[in-house]
């Protein structure tokens, strides 16, 4: 990997600008710069003001805080800092936000740093701006999801369930206004569950933090249009711990009932329909007593609020009858071990190079191999009739490996296989024990991949994060003749 880094650093105290062009080999603990040039310093001339690009640094907040302190101390007030939006350095200027009575408005400051002597001034504090917060002026908030928020609306519906002895259940905010009166009024447009039924809601907020003051002003159901009864709608998740368990438990139910010996697999897809609770839809694979994999629907009526869980329906959708004799059908679930287990059979044989040429079943599996570390594409076809135990390699052949040359990065088709979903669970688990976090893996988007010494691997994938769903990007670098994984971003 060659890096280009843009870097800053002092030369006898002036600020320059450095681009560096680094040559990394990992595999061989190899580093060696190869440039190293200065590209700039006209931005940070003596006398120069320029902006500083990471403005809410903890050397900056410090600042900020130093600035408020001291006008505090002069004027005799009350300012409580918030955060930076701004910074531009020469004497450093601090554009900063800061709540006076409860009251946002933005001030500039204006300090006099000497680090050598360790000297700290203040030149000028002034208020620039309250127009973003004008009396009686609403606001957009632009980030509503913040903690402060998911408070305040935890705050109100737990206020509406008391006072209407209601069971409305947050699930999360979609807007939220401001507006300054003596204190703040908060208009939150949230989403909650009512005996099921997602509903959104808008609650109206006054609170006065320097009193610790909140009070509910007004809740209202604004709509619940995204889940009118009787429609039917695609999850786009199917995959997610919860409609797993669903289908754990939809199996369970079904081998119990009928004496039956059903493995679950995967969840394909989920669609929900809103009564009085949700029904869902899912369509899963299981394996039977046989090891033949199908294809069911079930339908599950589930009242969270309850505890409640009942399996309306549980039905075969494909199975022995859908492949008719001489037709091909793509499988779905391609990396489950039987194909897994066929498509190594069909590599020793072609390895063995022995050569062999229906009634049962015929196979044609597209898989990757490496060959010489180089990873390469083959199709093999396969008959197979199980009741006589008979596997044959019908033909297995070469069909490319352009698609991933040394360097170039590949989309993988197959995203969601058991290979790459236990690499995103590596990385989860890897990055939760590093930073002492507690993600949770829920599914893999996308796959693209990079032949090196090795294979680089970057998976999108979904996790939760107290709760809150989020997506993530890893890199990760595997050589799996040696049986090994590293985790290079995240």
């Amino acid at each position: 990997m060659m890096y280009y880094i843009t870097l800053a650093a002092t030369d006898a105290r002036k600020k320059k600008i450095y681009e560096a062009k680094i040559w990394v080999k990992e595999w061989e603990d190899f580093k060696k710069v190869v440039e190293f040039k200065q590209v700039s310093e006209d931005n940070a001339k003596s006398g120069g003001i320029m902006s500083v690009p990471f403005p809410n640094s903890p050397e900056f907040q410090d600042l900020a805080r130093f600035a408020i302190q001291d006008y505090n101390k002069k004027e005799n007030a009350n300012l409580e800092f918030v955060e930076n939006l701004n910074v531009k350095e020469q004497l450093d200027s601090v554009t900063l936000v800061a709540t006076d009575v409860g009251n946002k408005k933005e001030y500039e400051a204006k300090i006099w740093v000497k680090e050598c002597e360790d000297f700290k001034k203040v030149i000028d504090f002034k208020l620039v701006s309250d127009n973003s917060a004008k009396i009686g002026g609403i606001i957009n908030v632009p980030l509503p999801n913040n903690p402060e928020f998911q408070d305040l609306a935890h705050f109100a519906v737990q206020k509406y369930n008391k006072n209407q002895n209601a069971h409305l259940k947050f699930v999360e905010i979609l807007n939220v206004k401001e507006q300054l009166v003596s204190g703040m009024m908060y208009y939150i447009t949230l989403a909650a569950t009512d005996v099921g039924n997602k509903k959104e809601y808008e609650a109206k907020i006054w609170v006065k933090e320097w009193e610790d003051f909140k009070k509910v002003i007004d809740f209202k159901l604004v709509g619940d249009d995204s889940a009118k009864p009787g429609g039917i709608i695609n999850i786009p998740f199917p995959n997610s711990p919860k409609f797993q368990d669903l289908a754990c438990f939809v199996v369970q139910y079904y081998n119990k009932k009928e004496k039956a010996q059903l493995e679950f697999v995967e969840v394909l897809n989920v669609k929900e329909q809103v009564v009085a609770g949700m029904i869902y839809y899912i369509t899963l694979a299981a394996t039977d007593d046989a090891g033949k994999k199908k294809i069911y629907e079930a339908k599950i009526w589930v009242k969270e609020w309850e505890d409640f869980k009942k399996v309306i329906e549980f039905k075969l959708l494909i199975g022995d009858d859908v492949p008719i004799l001489g037709g091909i059908i793509n499988v779905q679930g391609i990396n489950n071990l039987v194909f897994q287990d066929l498509a190594r059979f069909a590599i020793q044989d072609h390895n063995k190079k022995e050569e062999q040429v229906v009634a049962g079943m015929m196979y044609y599996i597209t898989l990757a191999t490496t060959d010489a570390g180089k990873k390469k594409i083959y199709e093999a076809k396969i008959w197979v009739k199980e009741w006589e135990d008979f596997k044959k390699i019908v033909e297995f052949k070469f069909v490319g490996d352009d698609s991933a040359k040394p360097g170039g990065i590949i989309i993988v088709p197959f995203p969601n296989n058991s290979e790459f979903l236990d690499l995103a669970r590596f990385v989860v688990q890897d990055y939760n024990k590093k930073e002492n976090a507690h993600l949770e893996f829920v599914e893999v988007l996308n796959v693209k991949e990079q032949v090196v010494a090795g294979m680089m691997c970057y998976i999108t994938l979904v996790a939760t994060d107290a709760g809150y769903k989020k997506i993530y990007e890893t890199k990760i670098w595997v050589k799996e003749w040696e049986n090994f994984k590293e985790v290079q971003e995240f």
